[in-house]
């Protein structure tokens, strides 16, 4: 007698986003550890740009691809944010998000140096990312402001 064993392919996606919810444009400063070596959470030089819906929910149906304008080198970065935009920063494959400085599967390493957000006096860095991104019922990571 033989068994059969099937492996559903399951594969689910932790995204990151920062959500400009006000009603200015603001610019988004990312700086990302030069890792050439690892496998990064967090995207150099390209990230997902969306509208924000009336209910201040991300629009998923809006979704684009920008380059950004790199500062020196492709691991600092900034974007223009329009009021009521989000853009996607960075995912995790397969694994869930819990801590900055968790252990995460496949060789992932948490990049994020900083971000800064200018036009609203928001710092944020390594340390205190858990304080300002916080899971939504999706899985997804937000910061919105």
């Amino acid at each position: 007698m033989s068994a059969s064993f099937f492996l559903n392919g399951c594969s689910w996606v932790c995204r990151f986003f920062i959500a400009n919810t006000s009603n200015e444009t603001v610019t988004a400063d990312v700086k990302l550890f030069d890792s050439v070596k690892s496998f990064p959470i967090f995207d150099y030089g390209v990230v997902g740009f969306y509208s924000m819906k009336k209910n201040g929910s991300v629009d998923f149906d809006t979704y684009k691809i920008i380059k950004v304008d790199t500062i020196g080198k492709i691991s600092h970065y900034k974007v223009k944010m329009p009021a009521h935009t989000a853009i996607e920063i960075g995912e995790l494959q397969n694994d869930h998000y819990e801590k900055y400085n968790q252990y995460f599967i496949n060789g992932r390493t948490f990049n994020l140096e900083s971000i800064m957000i200018p036009e609203k006096k928001i710092s944020i860095v390594t340390s205190t990312f858990d304080s300002y991104f916080h899971k939504a019922k999706s899985g997804d990571i937000y910061f919105v402001f």
